[in-house]
């Protein structure tokens, strides 16, 4: 058995998120781009190096991606996924967003909360690690709120495809849930000749007021319309026909200052077990101000390593800016990969016995 780091690209995925080329009627500034119309049709994609996460520009995850149908958007750490995502309620209101920017290494949507207030909500993966931070910043006055978050798991492999032999209908596993006293912990173990410990870790360095376990907790998208294998399918999905994971809820009660108050969460992951799981949390949550900045400042290196000025297309000039930004956020790396030949997808030998 071989074991090998591999590296390669989100290109495609930035290119089918609509990532690549900022659309003509977007808000360039300084700051990023930024878009308002038809957020629920536009996707997005935010990486770090490790992990990357897909989703809709108005804060929720439809069922993405035909190779495992309906499953290749979320939270992943390469070669597995970890959630199909994360929603947000504010005094049982679920937040949706009216605005979208795409920054310098990381997005930000502006969310409407209940009676007319507005949440910003920031979503950065710093490199180097297994997990996405989603920071929400609460302005004035000030107030008490109820904070309510909402995760699904769907811990599975990369390969197999939905279409191959075997497929994900016989190789992904249902998921468990728990709670650590701080964070929900999703499982998938297997025994046997594939023998492994998929898990996700969402949580807070706050401790919440009280937990849910269950099937459901998909916010705004819950009950979940889910994908058949095959054509006609409905306009939107929330959910793909492999999908084996299960939900949970977090519940906290927020002082918010009259100057604001910005709270951190992370979803993190490792297809070692629980411990990698919870140190990779850790890790992300000591700092998630200083994750952003760094990420911030990196991509400011890259753009400022070369100029291009075209007075008279200033839409390709920012296409060349953004194309910098999107090659260094394409870039992931997985490590411990097990390689072999699955002959067009008709194989899947156990690890170990390929040659």
């Amino acid at each position: 058995m071989r074991r090998i780091l591999w590296r390669s690209s989100l290109v495609a995925v930035l290119a089918a998120a609509g990532a690549v080329v900022p659309p003509v009627s977007a808000d360039a500034s300084p700051a990023g781009l930024s878009e308002q119309r038809r957020l629920a049709d536009r996707r997005f994609v935010t990486t770090g190096d490790r992990a990357y996460e897909v989703g809709a520009e108005d804060g929720r995850y439809p069922a993405t991606g035909w190779h495992i149908r309906g499953e290749m958007g979320g939270f992943w750490s390469p070669p597995i996924k970890l959630l199909d995502g994360l929603w947000f309620a504010v005094d049982g209101q679920w937040l949706s967003g009216t605005r979208f920017t795409s920054g310098n290494g990381f997005v930000q949507l502006e969310m409407a909360g209940p009676g007319g207030s507005r949440i910003r909500r920031t979503d950065v993966v710093p490199d180097g690690g297994r997990a996405a931070l989603v920071g929400l910043t609460f302005g004035g006055p000030a107030r008490r709120i109820a904070l309510t978050v909402d995760a699904h798991s769907e811990l599975l492999s990369a390969y197999p495809w939905g279409w191959t032999t075997p497929s994900q209908e016989t190789v992904n596993l249902p998921d468990t849930g728990g709670f650590d006293g701080r964070s929900l912990v999703f499982r998938e173990t297997a025994a046997g000749e594939r023998p492994h410990e998929y898990a996700a870790v969402v949580g807070s360095a706050l401790t919440p007021d009280g937990h849910a376990l269950g099937p459901g907790h998909r916010g705004p998208q819950d009950p979940a319309v889910v994908c058949p294998v095959a054509d006609p399918a409905p306009p939107r999905c929330d959910d793909g026909p492999y999908g084996r994971g299960t939900g949970g809820r977090l519940d906290y009660t927020l002082d918010v200052p009259r100057t604001g108050r910005t709270v951190w969460f992370a979803v993190a992951g490792s297809d070692d077990g629980v411990a990698a799981a919870t140190a990779e949390s850790r890790r992300a949550l000591r700092d998630p101000a200083q994750a952003l900045a760094r990420k911030v400042a990196d991509r400011a290196g890259i753009a400022a390593r070369t100029r291009v000025d075209l007075p008279g297309d200033r839409l390709l000039q920012r296409s060349v800016e953004w194309s910098k930004r999107n090659l260094a956020d394409s870039v992931q790396e997985a490590r411990d990969l097990r390689v072999f030949a699955s002959r067009e997808g008709t194989r899947f030998p156990p690890p170990g016995r390929h040659r």
